[in-house]
């Protein structure tokens, strides 16, 4: 058994190892083309903080071993630890005895870094041109067409979407099982049409005319050989227009516009009275051969309408066909005006004691309106009063007759917040 033992550590130390004084020293690392005897398997040798990785001890290239002893550098001696390091690079060996006869050891190194901050770039493009597509932040890259770079570029006939591995250390490398990284995917949008849009009238009416304009496009050229932005014309007819520009992403096409050409209804508003005064009622009234979709300013939608306004004023109403299905309107206009016509009457004279006995405005009381009536000498003083046209003067004053003579009257009607007032002088009489 001793000289078994003997023969086969003289084999390793001819073959593999040094051997001074008797002591046996192995080199850390063997030919490539030779196993090694002794090797730990990890999970991964580059991790985030605070992870953990799994480190396992392989020794079946070695051959048989009697009495397998397994000791780790933290101690451990099972053939399967689980680490957490605490540095940035952390360096764990494991040694193989079979009993107290050392074989051999490995290493095995940790990187421990962070999740890099990162900003994914995307692109658009035009067909047939060729996206860029990236990622700010971190050291390393894979890419899912298995470029390494910050930036890849590629030709995508449609929307593609390009997943990205980002990480502080290597990810693919050889020696490298890069647990530590972040995926994310950049987009490379290929616009098949042109993104400028057109925006303006798609209906005119009558001889208006039609305005229309490229927006977000630049190098225009409308089918007309006009080149600015925004054009007006006035159609005769339904008119297509055709305008070829460039895009913000260089992208150059032609869009088209249609302008439809509509009649514009004709109308006009009649009124039941001519002349309207302050608090009368009148009727408005649409007369038309086409117009049969109607909407006054007051939002009744009827052919004729009553209003009763206390000022003057510019009536309107909007007006349509039902067969144009509200797209070309119009809007006619009528002046109301409103006059506060009086219809109270005043007599130039006054007979005391005659025919009739009482003095006052002769006319049509409105209970909507408050009046006032009263009579004046001629030096100011006021001998009579009332608010009520009914009662008249009776040509008294505290009970005797007053002098013949010039007096002066002073009326004072009131609708809403409307005043209207008069005065006048008289004549009395004995």
């Amino acid at each position: 058994m001793c000289l078994g033992r003997a023969l086969l550590l003289l084999f390793f130390c001819i073959g593999s190892l040094l051997c001074l004084n008797g002591q046996e020293i192995f080199s850390d690392t063997l030919p490539e083309s030779l196993p090694k005897p002794v090797r730990i398997i990890g999970d991964a040798n580059i991790i985030c903080h605070s992870a953990s990785v799994s480190l396992k001890v392989d020794y079946s290239a070695y051959g048989t071993i009697v009495n397998p002893m397994i000791v780790w550098s933290t101690g451990e001696t099972t053939e399967k630890i689980l680490v957490s390091p605490n540095k940035d690079t952390t360096l764990y060996t494991v040694s193989l005895f079979d009993g107290d006869i050392f074989i051999a050891k490995d290493t095995f190194k940790i990187y421990v870094t962070n999740l890099p901050p990162y900003q994914v770039v995307n692109d658009t493009i035009c067909l047939g041109a060729e996206a860029k597509v990236g990622v700010i932040g971190g050291r390393y890259w894979l890419w899912s067409t298995l470029g390494t770079t910050s930036y890849i570029n590629d030709r995508p006939l449609r929307n593609t979407r390009y997943g990205v591995k980002i990480s502080n250390y290597p990810i693919h490398e050889i020696g490298y099982i890069n647990a530590c990284y972040l995926e994310d995917t950049a987009t490379a949008v290929v616009n098949n049409q042109v993104s400028f849009i057109l925006v303006g009238d798609s209906v005119v009416c009558g001889e208006n005319i039609a305005s229309v304009k490229v927006v977000g496009g630049s190098n225009i050229v409308w089918n007309d050989g006009s080149t600015a932005a925004e054009i007006g014309f006035t159609p005769v007819q339904d008119t297509i227009l055709r305008v070829v520009a460039s895009d913000r992403y260089d992208c150059r096409g032609e869009k088209t516009w249609k302008v439809q050409v509509r009649k514009l209804p004709t109308a006009s508003i009649e009124t039941s009275v001519d002349t309207l005064c302050l608090g009368e009622e009148m009727q408005l009234t649409i007369v038309s051969s086409m117009a049969d979709v109607i909407k006054w300013y007051t939002g009744e939608t009827t052919k004729t309408i009553t209003i009763k306004p206390k000022i003057s004023l510019i009536a309107y109403c909007d007006i349509a066909m039902s067969s144009d299905k509200g797209k070309c309107s119009g809007r006619i206009f009528k002046a109301v005006e409103v006059k506060n016509c009086s219809k109270m009457f005043f007599p130039s004279g006054f007979k005391l004691d005659g025919y009739t006995k009482v003095y006052g405005p002769i006319g049509k009381i409105d209970t909507n309106r408050k009046y006032y009536f009263a009579i004046f000498s001629r030096s100011g003083k006021r001998i009579f009063e009332t608010q009520d046209l009914k009662v008249g003067w009776d040509g008294k004053y505290k009970g005797q007759w007053v002098p013949a003579g010039v007096y002066v009257y002073y009326f004072k009607e009131i609708y809403d917040r409307f005043v209207w007032d008069r005065n006048g002088n008289i004549t009395v009489i004995k």
